[in-house]
């Protein structure tokens, strides 16, 4: 078994992002499901984890985005400027 931890700034960016995509997912279970699907194939497709990621680096940049352009939308206070381009 391994363990990935990731350290993020109270209220910073990656802070936003992480929990933006959290709901996101939530409000759309069929993304949610694909996005599921994505780690199911990065993991079955990798065996060290930087490759796991980058497998997966092009649907999570562009599930961040996603996420960040609906929360905008649903919560107006996910400023743009929250993004991570």
């Amino acid at each position: 078994m391994a363990y990935n931890v990731h350290i993020v700034q109270h209220g910073g960016t990656h802070w936003v992002a992480n929990l933006t995509v959290r709901d996101f997912l939530r409000a759309h279970p069929g993304i949610a499901a694909e996005y599921a699907a994505a780690k199911r194939t990065a993991a079955a497709e990798t065996s060290w984890l930087l490759a796991y990621s980058d497998h997966k680096a092009r649907f999570v940049g562009d599930l961040v985005r996603r996420a960040l352009t609906w929360a905008s939308k649903v919560e107006p206070s996910v400023a743009p400027e929250s993004r991570i381009d």
